[in-house]
């Protein structure tokens, strides 16, 4: 779970990067797709993940907290901006989190497909219209 959590954790970052965006809303759409193009390619990943809240609960909440804790600077320094709303940072990062997995989950393994574009772009409308000041 460590390793896979670090190569999504690069490809992420490596994926903004490219993007070189300074807004957290508009990086929100490269990080869904680069979430989707990795879960794609790494289905086991959700049964790793969920299976180890109860083999490893440490190492369940270390894979989450390690998300967070970069998103919370993105987040920092966006409303800092004037970007995003003064929403709590942690809250706000396992709230775009749970977002993501949650429809990946759905999409992968309840419909056995990928999210088409649609998807990601409603997606993406609800993250703006909710944090978008």
């Amino acid at each position: 779970m460590e390793e896979l959590s670090r190569e999504l954790r690069k490809e992420l970052r490596e994926a903004k990067e490219e993007h070189s965006s300074n807004s957290l809303l508009e990086s929100e759409g490269v990080s869904i797709r680069t979430f989707f193009q990795f879960v794609s390619k790494h289905i086991g990943l959700f049964a790793i993940v969920w299976q180890s809240q109860f083999v490893d609960p440490k190492s369940f909440k270390k894979y989450y907290e390690r998300f967070s804790v970069g998103y919370i600077t993105e987040i920092r320094n966006a409303q800092e901006e004037g970007e995003i709303r003064l929403f709590d940072p942690a809250c706000i990062s396992y709230c775009l989190m749970g977002i993501y997995n949650f429809t990946a989950l759905k999409s992968f393994i309840f419909d056995g497909k990928e999210p088409d574009e649609e998807m990601i772009e409603q997606l993406l409308n609800f993250i703006r219209n909710g944090l978008q000041k």
